[in-house]
C-alpha cells in the first residue's frame, strides 16, 4: 500500500526527543536553529521543524523563492513545528525562523533551503486491445522515477476524469466497459515521495469494439533464427533503466535512450563508454527526458529528440552539446487547433541531408535542412478539416526510420498497427502490417529500424515478436531465438522489445522487460 503524505510523522517525532536530549545544555546559537534533516517535503507539503528557542512564546516563519531573500512572513507558530501547505515542488523554496520573544522578534535562524524537484513526467499511452471476452487492455510507457500509476477514466471528452486504479505495472484490464461505447483515459505517474505528474490536456480515446480479424492474404510464418552475441545490462556502477531508442555509431558502439532522462553510450564489446545529455550542475529549469535517437554517419553528431521540451538536441562524438533545434507549431492557416506543445518522439536523417523529426502532438513529420530551418511537413495536421487517415495521414505516430538506399521514409503508429511508408519527397507509398496476430501483422508494434540492405525490423511487445519486412512492405521472416521460449506455445520469442537498431547482420534490440540492451546476429 502506498504510504500518504503524513504517515511516518509520529515515528520522526519519537526521534526528535533524542535530537533535543542531545542538545540539551548546550548554548543557545544566535537564532533558532532546524532540526536535522529539515525542511522535509511531505507529497505538495513541507515540514517544518527546529529546536526550541529558550524564552521564545512563539516563532514568526518566513519564505522566499530567492537565497537570501526578501522574504514574506508566511505565519506565526506557537510551537517549534509548522507545515506549510501548497508548496510547489518544482520550484526551490527558502526559510528562516525569529523568536518571539515578548513583543519582540529575536535573530532569525541560518537559511534553511529546499531545493526544486524536476517534475514528474506525464506517460504516454502505448496502445490498446479489446480482449476476446470483451475487456480493455490499455498500456503506457513507463517512467523510472514512478513508484505506481494514477489511471483515470471519463465516460466524456471534457467530463470528470475519476480514478480507475493505481497500478505499479504499466498496464491495466478495464472489464467494466460496454461494448460500442467510447472511453477517455488519462495517466500519471506518482513517485515515492508522492509527487505526482500532471494529467495530459488531451485523454486517449478508446472505442470498446471488437474488430474482426480480416486478412486479405494468409501468410505463412517463416522463421529466422538467430544468437547472441551479447548484451548489456550494466557495467560496474552504471546500469541501463527502461532502455528505449538505439542508435549505431560510425565505429559499430550504440547508443540507448536510458528512461532516467540520458542516453548511455555503450561499446560494441557491450563495456560503458560515458553518458550523454546529462541535465548540466548550472542548468536551471527543466530539462526534459531524452526519447528517440540518430546517430549521423556524415557529420558523426547524434541527435536526440525530447518531447517535453519540443526540441531536438545535437551532440558530437564525444558527448558534447552542439546545438539546440526547437520544433514550432504548425502554420496557423493549416490547423483550427494549436493548443498543444509539439511533442517529437523521435529524429532520423534522410538521405538527402533533410532531418525528419516525428511530431506526435501534431501528427505529423517536420523536415530541417543544415541550419535547422523548418523546410518540408508530411500530413496535414491533426484537426485539420481535410483530414482523412487513408490519405496517407499519420495517427498518433511515434518512431521514424529511412531506407538508406532509397530515402524512403517509414513511421510506426501504434494506434494504428502499421508502419506507413513514404518516398524521401515525403509522398505516401503504402501501409505496412496492420492489426492481427498472423505473420505481417502487429498487435502492439514498438521498436523500427531499417538497415543497410532495405530491410525493415518492427518489434512487437504483446506478440513478444520482431519480424523482417522487404522494401515494399511485405512480410519477409520472423526472427526466433532458440534459448527463449514461450511454454504456453512453445515457439522462440524475442520478448520485451522496444527500441531497434540493425546494421552488417547484427540487430540490437532493447529488452524493456529485463531492463538490458541485447545484440544478435542473423543465421543465414
Amino acid at each position: 500500500m502506498k504510504r500518504g503524505p503524513y504517515m511516518g510523522v509520529r515515528t520522526v517525532r519519537t526521534a526528535l526527543f533524542l535530537v533535543l536530549a542531545c542538545f540539551a545544555g548546550t548554548a543557545a546559537a544566535a537564532g533558532p536553529s532546524f532540526m536535522p534533516g529539515f525542511p522535509l517535503r511531505a507529497g505538495p507539503n513541507v515540514m517544518l521543524m527546529w529546536m526550541p528557542f529558550p524564552g521564545a512564546a512563539s516563532y514568526n516563519l518566513y519564505r522566499s523563492n530567492v537565497s537570501g531573500g526578501p522574504y514574506d512572513k508566511i505565519a506565526n507558530s506557537p510551537a517549534n513545528n509548522y507545515m506549510d501547505v501548497n508548496v510547489s515542488a518544482e520550484k526551490s523554496v527558502y526559510y528562516i525562523i525569529k523568536p518571539v520573544i515578548g513583543s519582540k522578534e529575536g535573530d532569525p535562524s541560518p537559511e534553511a533551503a529546499l531545493k526544486g524537484i524536476e517534475p514528474m513526467k506525464t506517460p504516454e499511452f502505448g496502445g490498446f486491445l479489446i480482449t476476446p471476452d470483451n475487456k480493455v487492455s490499455i498500456r503506457w510507457e513507463s517512467n523510472s522515477k514512478a513508484a505506481f500509476y494514477n489511471l483515470f477514466r471519463s465516460e466524456t471528452e471534457k467530463g470528470d476524469f475519476k480514478l480507475l486504479t493505481s497500478v505499479q505495472d504499466t498496464k491495466y484490464t478495464d472489464a467494466n466497459v460496454t461494448m460500442g461505447k467510447t472511453y477517455y483515459y488519462k495517466v500519471t505517474a506518482v513517485d515515492t515521495s508522492n509527487n505526482e505528474s500532471p494529467k495530459a490536456v488531451k485523454p486517449y480515446v478508446v472505442k470498446a469494439v471488437q474488430q474482426a480479424s480480416v486478412e486479405e492474404k494468409l501468410v505463412s510464418l517463416v522463421k529466422k533464427p538467430v544468437e547472441e552475441i551479447g548484451s548489456f545490462d550494466s557495467d560496474g556502477l552504471i546500469i541501463v533503466r527502461t532502455p528505449k531508442d538505439i542508435a549505431i555509431d560510425s565505429d559499430g558502439n550504440f547508443f540507448v535512450s536510458d528512461g532516467r532522462g540520458y542516453v548511455l553510450h555503450i561499446s560494441k564489446e557491450f563495456k560503458y563508454l560515458k553518458t550523454v545529455g546529462e541535465k548540466p550542475a548550472d542548468f536551471k529549469g527543466l530539462w526534459g527526458y531524452a526519447e528517440g535517437l540518430c546517430f549521423d554517419l556524415k557529420s558523426k553528431e547524434l541527435y536526440v529528440a525530447y518531447p517535453e521540451m519540443g526540441s531536438i538536441r545535437v551532440f558530437d562524438a564525444e558527448g558534447k552539446l552542439l546545438r539546440t533545434i526547437g520544433v514550432p507549431k504548425p502554420n496557423p492557416n493549416t490547423t483550427s487547433e494549436l493548443q498543444w506543445a509539439p511533442g517529437p518522439g523521435d529524429v532520423v536523417m534522410g538521405i538527402d541531408g533533410i532531418l525528419w523529426v516525428s511530431d506526435g502532438s501534431y501528427f505529423q513529420l517536420v523536415g530541417f535542412n543544415g541550419k535547422g530551418e523548418e523546410v518540408k511537413r508530411i500530413g496535414l495536421p491533426r484537426e485539420h478539416k481535410d483530414r482523412k487517415p487513408e490519405d496517407g495521414n499519420l495517427v498518433a505516430q511515434s518512431l521514424v526510420a529511412v531506407n538508406p538506399k532509397n530515402g524512403n521514409i517509414y513511421v510506426l503508429e501504434v494506434g494504428m498497427q502499421r508502419v506507413s511508408m513514404y518516398d524521401k519527397d515525403g509522398k505516401f507509398l503504402a501501409h505496412m502490417g496492420g492489426r492481427g496476430a498472423l505473420p505481417g501483422k502487429f498487435l502492439l508494434p514498438a521498436g523500427l529500424a531499417v538497415d543497410e540492405n532495405g530491410v525493415a525490423y518492427v518489434g512487437d511487445r504483446n506478440l513478444d515478436r520482431l519480424q523482417m519486412f522487404d522494401e515494399k512492405g511485405g512480410y519477409v521472416a520472423t526472427l526466433v531465438n532458440p534459448k527463449k521460449k514461450d511454454p504456453s506455445k512453445q515457439i522462440q520469442i524475442v520478448p520485451g522489445v522496444v527500441g531497434i537498431a540493425a546494421r552488417n547482420g547484427v540487430v540490437y534490440y532493447s529488452d524493456v522487460s529485463k531492463e538490458s540492451v541485447v545484440a544478435f546476429k542473423i543465421l543465414q
